[in-house]
Order: structure tokens, then C-alpha cells, then sequence
């Protein structure tokens, strides 16, 4: 089941079981709703290294040597 890309599998093991559980429904990884901008999108720039950072900086981005965790991934 979880190659299929569920992330939680529950197993019951009697009708009680059954008959108590409530389906508790969570909001997908991907579903950033809640999250408002303003962003910045950027497309695909294979290549473009120079460019890329050039733009970054212009935005006001800041370069830094520590690792960002980005939520749910």
C-alpha cells in the first residue's frame, strides 16, 4: 500500500474496531490553500546558473549556508 502512495494505513481488527473508528480527513501535502503570497515563480533554467542568481539577488534573496526544511517534503 504504501509503494500505491498512501501515507497511513490503519488495520482493524474486529467489527468494534470498525464500528468506533471516524475517518478524520487531512489535507494533501501538496495543498498550500491556507498559504498567501506574494511568490515569486521562477520556470525551468537549466543552464542559467549566473542568470538565475543574478535574478535571485534582484528579487532580495540572500544566500546562506544553512540547509532550509521545507514542511511536508
Amino acid at each position: 500500500m504504501k509503494r500505491q502512495g498512501f501515507r497511513y494505513i490503519y488495520t482493524l481488527s474486529s467489527p468494534e474496531e470498525v464500528g468506533t473508528a471516524t475517518v478524520e480527513r487531512q489535507p494533501l501535502w501538496s495543498n498550500r490553500r491556507d498559504e498567501h503570497g506574494p511568490f515569486d515563480i521562477i520556470g525551468d533554467v537549466p543552464g542559467c546558473c549566473d542568470e538565475l542568481e543574478t535574478l535571485l539577488e534582484q528579487l532580495g534573496y540572500e544566500w546562506s549556508e544553512q540547509p532550509i526544511e521545507i514542511p511536508g517534503l
